[in-house]
């Protein structure tokens, strides 16, 4: 989702998710299962230097070095409920 539609369905996502998403002291970004960026927290927008505009044209694969494993990531989490996801390096 784009342009102005885009940045209020991702403020709608970031008050749902409430404290726990704007109080986090990490960067937080919710991820549609095809690697598009859904919302970011304020921490992420500082963190990676990019507007929450500029961010929800990127997908997960644009922040990520090494890109192995994301799509098998994003294969199991659109399966189950938990998953352990590796961390990656930014």
């Amino acid at each position: 989702m784009r342009g102005e539609a885009g940045l209020i369905h991702a403020r709608r996502i970031g008050a749902e998710l409430g404290a726990f998403f704007q109080g986090a002291r990490v960067p937080v970004i919710v991820v549609h299962p095809d690697g598009s960026f859904a919302a970011a927290n304020d921490v992420a927008i500082r963190h990676y230097g990019y507007s929450l505009e500029e961010l929800l044209d990127l997908r997960i694969h644009d922040l990520v070095i090494d890109e192995r494993d994301v799509d098998e990531d994003l294969r199991l989490a659109a399966q189950a409920d938990e998953v352990p996801l590796g961390r990656r390096r930014h």
